[in-house]
């Protein structure tokens, strides 16, 4: 098999270096280079070079190897560069998903920050994987998991990034906006904005609706939270959404929910082998 070592000792006498110049340069003896060449001719069965007055020239042979050395040589000592990087924590791809629909927006605002200081790291945003649990997690689909509602788990990790309250969006002049709290009377005759998700995973009819067995005049899912917070605003309706997320958007107001409010907090979960690397702890320091 032809070795980085031949590759190494063909490229430098292309480019014209005695063989005492290669053997200073690679930390070995003249004999030692001349008995690797000698090794790599009886594999290939022809000669990769010929003696010339007191040194060496490349046979053709010789020339072709040299030639495609250069660059097999340059990918080689990429790929040690890579994974020492790998093992090292500062390179790699990071794949984020977010299990909270309104949160995309705050994530966009604070990815930046990271990918210039961590330039030798890929990110990308999974969306399909919104309350879809850890399966994405275990799986390796992503590498770490934005959700308000972390689970216990043997293998995952969690930390919290991002403490807040759900609160009931309306428009400022709806007659809710200088209500202390709302209760789940207080919308049987609303139309409520949700996400498209399964009602057992939002916090408006798990923590007041369902207890109180009420039901808003009408549910109506939308897709895109700036569409949402358009309807709001335009009074065609309410929504639950973060209180950060309300506070500044103009024309709206966050009124809590029930007498003791809604708290949640967004947590970053990743796989418990991955806690050593080091652009994944740099990136939930920055989420914090």
């Amino acid at each position: 098999m032809i070795e980085p070592d031949h590759l190494d000792i063909l490229v430098r006498v292309g480019r014209g270096e005695t063989l005492s110049q290669v053997a200073a340069e690679l930390y070995r003896t003249q004999p030692t280079i001349t008995h690797a060449i000698r090794k790599l001719e009886t594999l290939l069965g022809a000669p990769v070079w010929r003696r010339h007055g007191r040194g060496v020239q490349l046979t053709a042979v010789g020339r072709h190897i040299a030639a495609r050395g250069e660059s097999i040589l340059a990918d080689l000592w990429r790929l040690e560069d890579e994974v020492a990087g790998l093992a090292a924590g500062r390179l790699g791809t990071l794949r984020i998903g977010v299990e909270c629909h309104p949160c995309f927006d705050w994530l966009t605002r604070v990815v930046g920050g990271f990918l210039r200081t961590w330039r030798e790291v890929d990110l990308d945003v999974v969306r399909g994987v919104e309350f879809a649990g850890y399966a994405p997690l275990l799986d390796r689909r992503i590498d770490v998991l934005i959700t308000p509602d972390p689970r216990p788990h043997d293998h995952i990790d969690s930390v919290a990034v991002l403490p807040y309250r759900l609160v009931l969006a309306v428009s400022r002049d709806h007659p809710l906006s200088d209500t202390a709290y709302v209760t789940a009377a207080d919308l049987v005759s609303e139309t409520l904005f949700t996400y498209p998700v399964d009602r057992s995973r939002l916090d408006i009819f798990t923590a007041l609706l369902d207890p109180a067995n009420v039901e808003p005049r009408r549910v109506e899912a939308i897709e895109t939270t700036e569409i949402m917070l358009e309807l709001v605003a335009a009074g065609r309706g309410v929504t639950a959404l973060p209180d950060w997320l309300v506070a500044e958007t103009p024309h709206l107001t966050g009124v809590r929910i029930g007498p003791d409010g809604i708290a949640k907090t967004l947590v970053a979960s990743y796989r418990d082998e991955d806690a050593g690397l080091a652009y994944l702890q740099a990136f939930i320091a920055g989420l914090r």
